[in-house]
């Protein structure tokens, strides 16, 4: 009976690991498919800019094209699209201003270039990160440095302010309620589970 639970618990162990195999494989094989496909889609594209620019050109009209969006690395994450009203925002989410703050940068839907990082399962060990080129299996541990970026981001802007003297009280309330290791995984489980539900932003 031992030996049959260890050999049930290891190939369920395996086929998790297998799964998730897969699922990068099928990913960067969707990568490489969609980068073909833009590629033939371009050259149409291209033809027809030219024709548009040539006929723009004869009326006088100025257009702007943005027809691609290319996936960032993580390490190249753009946040530039971050205001003062959004810091405001999320600082205001007290105990939650870091899951905030990761999903106005990884999951908005204005930002798509952004959606480099999820969790497929919540069951694995596992989440996936995009280097570039390809989408790569990393483990679930990479969260914590990915709060820690995003808590010195939240950190940085507030040591700048000096008008907001209410977000301070609320940020250091945040700085003293973490140190409770209870909190502190309670606000990364949630977290966890808004990159789980929000998967469908990036594998669609």
């Amino acid at each position: 009976k031992q030996s049959m639970y260890k050999h049930i618990k290891y190939r369920c162990t395996k086929n998790k690991d297998e799964d998730v195999i897969e699922l990068v494989r099928l990913m960067n094989l969707k990568l490489q498919q969609k980068d073909t496909q833009l590629e033939s889609q371009q050259k149409q594209i291209n033809t027809q800019t030219k024709q548009i620019e040539k006929l723009m050109g004869k009326l006088e009209i100025n257009n702007s094209f943005n027809t691609n969006i290319t996936l960032l690395a993580y390490k190249d994450t753009d946040v530039s699209h971050l205001t003062e009203r959004d810091y405001v925002c999320c600082i205001k989410h007290v105990n939650f201003c870091v899951k905030k703050l990761i999903e106005q940068i990884h999951f908005n839907p204005e930002k798509p270039e952004n959606m480099n990082i999820y969790i497929s399962n919540l069951k694995d060990k596992y989440m996936m990160l995009y280097n570039g080129k390809n989408w790569n299996i990393t483990n679930k541990k990479e969260l914590d440095c990915i709060y820690d970026d995003k808590e010195m981001m939240l950190d940085q802007w507030m040591d700048e302010q000096h008008k907001y003297p209410e977000l301070k009280e609320k940020f250091d309330r945040y700085i003293n309620n973490k140190e409770k290791d209870d909190t502190l995984n309670m606000i990364k489980e949630e977290i966890k589970l808004m990159m789980y539900n929000n998967k469908n932003l990036i594998e669609n």
